[in-house]
């Protein structure tokens, strides 16, 4: 239960800051004048596109209190058990909201942004053993 309280506490105080830091006139003229090549998806519903970013970061933050309870508590018992710990570490703070921002905010195939995702577990997974086996 707290870590759902911290989610939601948490995600406001994001949501804001996010709000501040992409409306400035610096970052307002780069997406508009990347609206305009096609990269950037456009969304006619503006309701739709800040629902879908607050519950995207609602996401993110829950994966984030997530995995600091589970790093503070983990006892790894073998270096294949540290690198899959690891590794499931860098998949929920790296490649997943990456994902995720990337789904709401590009306009990227589907099928490559689920390349990505996959691709993105496999290398760090093989990363984060390859740490473990080395500094465990």
């Amino acid at each position: 239960m707290e870590i759902l309280k911290t989610t939601l506490i948490v995600t406001v105080i994001a949501f804001i800051v996010a709000s501040l830091v992409y409306t400035n006139p610096l970052a307002s003229k780069l997406y508009r004048k990347s609206t305009k090549t096609g990269i950037l998806k456009t969304w006619k519903n503006q309701k739709l596109f800040m629902l879908s970013h607050f519950l995207s970061l609602m996401l993110e933050v829950f994966i984030y209190a997530l995995v600091f309870s589970l790093i503070t508590i983990h006892p790894a018992t073998s270096w294949i058990a540290a690198g899959l710990y690891f590794g499931l570490f860098i998949f929920l703070i790296r490649i997943l909201p990456r994902f995720l921002d990337m789904f709401v905010m590009v306009n990227y195939p589907m099928r490559l942004l689920a390349l990505e995702l996959v691709n993105g577990l496999i290398i760090n997974m093989a990363a984060a053993m390859g740490i473990s086996y080395f500094l465990y």
